[in-house]
């Protein structure tokens, strides 16, 4: 009974984990793609948002 549900919840973890790899997969590529400095500044931004819980206010370039 056991063996049986974690044989079940494993094949839906695994079905959920290639769904998410097909989805996502092709944006984590693109990331190469972009300006060299562009990952520096949405980190900055993404910071930022931590920060002050306002991402209008993290995009706003002081």
């Amino acid at each position: 009974m056991l063996k049986s549900i974690l044989s079940v919840i494993g094949g839906i973890t695994l079905i959920v984990v290639v769904f998410v790899g097909i989805s996502f997969g092709g944006m984590i590529g693109k990331v190469s793609t972009l300006h060299p400095d562009a990952m520096g500044h949405y980190m900055d931004m993404f910071t930022k948002v931590l920060e002050t819980g306002s991402s209008a206010e993290a995009m706003i370039r002081k």
